[in-house]
């Protein structure tokens, strides 16, 4: 049985060495004594938790690509319903109704519960050019104890799952904390952007001291 220190387990598994003792201490690694009467760590042990720790990233990589290809459908059929309305209208096939039903997919339609102008979170964000998953935590974990304000609506027939959307205020609340803390992002073409529907130029990045929405 060969054993490692708690320096070359955490060279093995690229964590810190306190973080191998915390996970001996909480028994999820199961400690030995060297020759030398010091704490050891069976080397058989650190590859087993390489194993798992490998598989738990790939799954989660896995399932962020699955939810990225979802909402990239989603934007699709969206902007291809729009089109086809679009044409329709062009067209005259059909005379418009006052009230028209929102064309756009389930996830995408505004609730009635929530402030008119209001967009989804994560729609927000990829317009805006910042990743969803790291849009979620800025909502969900944010930074240094700053979070981005949102309203949390439940999913039809799925009461554990939620759908986040941004009032207007929020989404400029949401950029402004993005400029507070150093997230890369891009103005959108979208001019009934609340955000960027004023500015010009679409599509360029913005980094601490750069464009600030709203600013002279």
């Amino acid at each position: 049985m060969a054993l490692l220190t708690a320096r070359e387990a955490a060279r093995r598994l690229n964590r810190d060495e306190r973080t191998i003792r915390r996970w001996v201490s909480a028994g999820k690694l199961t400690p030995r004594t060297s020759a030398s009467n010091r704490l050891a760590i069976d080397e058989q042990d650190i590859e087993r938790l390489v194993e798992r720790l490998t598989e738990r990233d790939q799954q989660r990589r896995g399932i962020i690509d699955l939810e990225d290809r979802v909402l990239q459908l989603e934007q699709e059929q969206a902007a291809i319903l729009a089109r086809l309305a679009l044409l329709e209208e062009r067209a005259g096939t059909f005379a418009p109704k006052p009230a028209a039903p929102d064309r756009r997919p389930r996830s995408l339609a505004t609730p009635a519960d929530v402030p008119p102008g209001s967009r989804q979170a994560t729609e927000f964000a990829a317009a805006h050019g910042v990743h969803r998953v790291t849009f979620r935590d800025h909502m969900t974990i944010g930074i240094r104890g700053d979070l981005v304000a949102h309203i949390s609506i439940p999913k039809p027939n799925k009461p554990r799952e939620t759908d986040r959307w941004l009032s207007p205020e929020q989404q400029q609340a949401a950029v402004d904390f993005w400029q507070r803390h150093g997230t890369t992002w891009q103005r959108c073409s979208d001019p009934a952007c609340l955000v960027c529907g004023d500015q010009q130029d679409p599509g360029t990045q913005h980094t601490p001291g750069g464009f600030a929405p709203g600013s002279p």
